[in-house]
């Protein structure tokens, strides 16, 4: 979903002139809010059936259909609204992200946890990045590009076809290639073989902790989403110029990405202590927020093409700084919280089918986009972006206390627990004499 963070903006202005950036930021919400709601769903769905393959293929077959609308939604007499409909059904899509996270931690032994978790979020914090990057490619088709009777293929629609046949490859890829073996369960057999064998409860307030780190993550993504028309206030780049840098600047942190994800899975990273990897890339996201403020000792006011009234009294963050904290910045801190969270939740959750659990950690992170994107272009249009960036730095502030308050319980579920200890599961509380 990520190619189309530089480039729905100019797609639906330029399109429908009567699009307004907040109607925008309605788009951005309501896809966000399609998989918030899709998470949970698809999560209970693997829960009571078991299987991860169906759910995924639903997902990715309803993604398929609203990217295909999406690339002819001009062809609509109402472009903005069809647009709309698209990005809804495209954004039921992530709603398979509970149910992929839950394969992961269960289909992997705990000692394989990180390693598992660190090669699956290569692909899913790549992805943010990398979309930008695809986009890129397109660019040279322009904003006219081709046309064959009524149908054109510009740098905007050729991006959605692209994400359409990706989509139904992903349905013909999880059908033939997806094998569902959870080693990283307690099945029947093992509880039939102790008959004494209870599975202990999991700690919420930990759980819910990293469901907050999810917030706080995917609503950074909106800092992204909102990318194009900042710079374009920021710099005066042209729209062109703005889907071409920020791709630029998104696949760098995607390399970063990439690389770091690779590190926690293939070095001795993943024997780190999870909790520090994720205080590490809480104190990156802080960085970034903390520079990226209106600072007064930045140059300014804003000129050339910022039309806003906030115009006039906003500095803009130097170029030289925004390019290095958009890119090694982010593209540090996004791995660390991601691989670092992902596992820690798998390891408290414990040993047990983990999709509805799981399902709602995707669907606060998708419901942080919904929730920030509505706010965040009011702000914007309202006020810039300073007080976005103060919402974010604090979020991340309390971060980083929830991590310190609960860092003794941020630790793995105890399946045998200390003798004589009152232990809660399902049906009461046991005692392990």
């Amino acid at each position: 979903m990520s190619i189309y963070f530089t480039s729905t903006w100019q797609y639906l202005s330029e399109t429908d002139p009567t699009a307004t950036v907040d109607f925008f930021g309605a788009i951005l919400a309501l896809t966000a809010l399609a998989g918030a709601f899709g998470n949970p769903l698809l999560g209970w769905w693997n829960q009571k059936s078991g299987s991860t393959r169906y759910p995924v293929i639903v997902a990715f077959g309803i993604a398929a259909i609203g990217n295909f609308i999406y690339a002819f939604a001009y062809l609509s007499p109402n472009i903005k609204y069809t647009m709309l409909f698209a990005r809804i059904l495209t954004g039921f899509g992530p709603g398979a992200l509970g149910v992929l996270r839950s394969f992961v931690g269960t289909a992997s032994t705990k000692a394989d946890r990180m390693k598992a978790v660190s090669i699956g979020n290569c692909g899913f914090t790549g992805g943010f990045f990398i979309g930008p990057t695809i986009q890129i490619c397109f660019i040279p088709l322009g904003k006219i590009g081709y046309e064959f009777s009524i149908f054109r293929f510009n740098m905007y629609t050729t991006c959605a076809l692209f994400m359409t046949v990706f989509s139904i490859f992903s349905v013909i890829l999880t059908i033939f290639c997806l094998k569902e073996n959870y080693v990283g369960i307690i099945s029947n057999e093992d509880k039939s073989s102790d008959p004494f064998f209870v599975l202990p409860k999991f700690d919420r307030s930990p759980v819910f902790l990293l469901y907050y780190m999810w917030w706080l993550l995917c609503g950074t993504v909106c800092v992204e989403s909102m990318a194009a028309p900042l710079t374009i206030a920021m710099y005066s780049w042209n729209p062109e110029d703005a889907v071409l840098y920020n791709g630029i600047i998104q696949t760098v942190g995607c390399a970063i990405t990439f690389s770091v994800n690779f590190c926690l899975a293939s070095t001795k990273l993943k024997d780190v202590d999870n909790r520090i990897l994720l205080l590490v890339g809480l104190f990156f996201f802080a960085i970034f927020f903390v520079f990226h403020l209106p600072n007064p000792l930045y140059p300014g006011p804003l000129d050339g093409l910022c039309d806003y009234d906030w115009c006039s009294s906003t500095p803009r963050v130097p170029l030289y700084l925004y390019l290095f904290i958009a890119s090694v910045v982010l593209g540090v801190g996004f791995p660390l919280i991601s691989s670092s969270s992902s596992s820690l939740l798998s390891q408290i959750l414990g040993p047990r089918r983990q999709g509805t659990a799981q399902g709602f950690f995707a669907f606060t992170g998708s419901f942080s986009q919904f929730v920030v994107s509505l706010f965040s272009t009011s702000l914007f249009n309202a006020s810039g972006y300073k007080w976005i960036m103060c919402y974010h730095l604090a979020v991340v502030t309390f971060a980083i206390l929830g991590v310190s308050i609960l860092w003794p319980r941020l630790t793995p579920l105890k399946i045998t627990p200390t003798p004589e200890t009152p232990t809660k599961y399902k049906s009461g509380t046991f005692y392990r004499m």
